[in-house]
């Protein structure tokens, strides 16, 4: 989900750095982390291998792993389902992994 919102953002700064003529927003500078906790997800971005079960999700993938590389600027990443923070936004989480992620957050 992160990804739909990525791309047409990063296109965004880009366009808006070209009308300003800041030559300062450029593909080369523009870096962007995912976080992702789902090693699934992972293995399906990063390794460029097809097979009968995923072969259902090719065109998304095939899209979005075609946006990802040191190259592009974007680059995917583990991180662990206990520290994802964007999980208190999207889920109904048990009070000690919100009071956990809420720390993340906020700093307390």
């Amino acid at each position: 989900m992160s990804m739909r919102e990525l791309l047409p953002m990063r296109a965004l700064l880009k366009e808006i750095g070209n009308k300003l003529h800041m030559p300062v927003i450029t593909d080369s500078l523009m870096r962007s982390t995912v976080f992702e906790d789902n090693q699934g997800c992972l293995s399906l971005v990063n390794v460029p291998k097809m097979s009968a079960r995923n072969k259902y999700l090719a065109l998304k993938y095939h899209f979005f792993r075609s946006n990802i590389g040191e190259s592009k600027g974007i680059v995917a990443k583990y991180i662990p389902t206990l520290e994802q923070r964007a999980d208190i936004f999207t889920k109904g989480l048990p009070a000690p992994q919100f009071a956990v992620i809420r720390k993340l957050l906020m700093g307390w």
